[in-house]
């Protein structure tokens, strides 16, 4: 029951920061959908021209289902892959990440996100795709691997 109610506060509190928030594209606040390993709510607030932060509250399906949160600051480089419309920046990271597992002890671990977003064109939306090593430390050291694909709307 514990566990459950977390899942929900978790989820109500990121909802509520996400309605009260104003910014553009790129150049702020946005939110969204990630889908994949996890999937749930992905949020990203961009710090500086190149570097933001981003993190998720969602579901991990690995396994028994459980409660994943993660955070990482990102650095983009824009100039890899050069597009006629939008940005196309490829990124890297690093972050932690928090999974709880009812009854199971809960895993807290470093995340290495390596992935591509597309930035619409005129549309304060972003597309992105990501691969993320992640180095399990507690309650033991394991290494896995999560891929997920997601879409944010940037708040103006």
């Amino acid at each position: 029951m514990k566990f459950k109610t977390l899942c929900y506060l978790s989820l109500a509190g990121i909802l509520c920061f996400t309605a009260l928030a104003r910014a553009q594209h790129n150049d702020g606040f946005g939110a969204g959908i990630i889908v994949g390993e996890p999937t749930g709510l992905s949020l990203k607030h961009w710090v500086s021209d190149t570097t933001a932060f981003d993190a998720a509250a969602g579901w991990s399906f690995e396994g028994r289902t459980s409660l994943h949160l993660h955070a990482s600051y990102l650095f983009h480089d824009f100039n890899m892959i050069p597009v006629e419309k939008g940005h196309l920046p490829v990124y890297a990271g690093i972050g932690g990440r928090f999974k709880g597992r009812e009854g199971k002890s809960d895993r807290l671990g470093v995340r290495v996100p390596v992935g591509i977003a597309y930035h619409v064109e005129e549309v304060p939306l972003e597309v992105f795709g990501e691969v993320v090593p992640i180095l399990d430390v507690a309650p033991s050291s394991r290494i896995s691997l999560n891929a997920a694909v997601g879409v944010r709307y940037f708040f103006q």
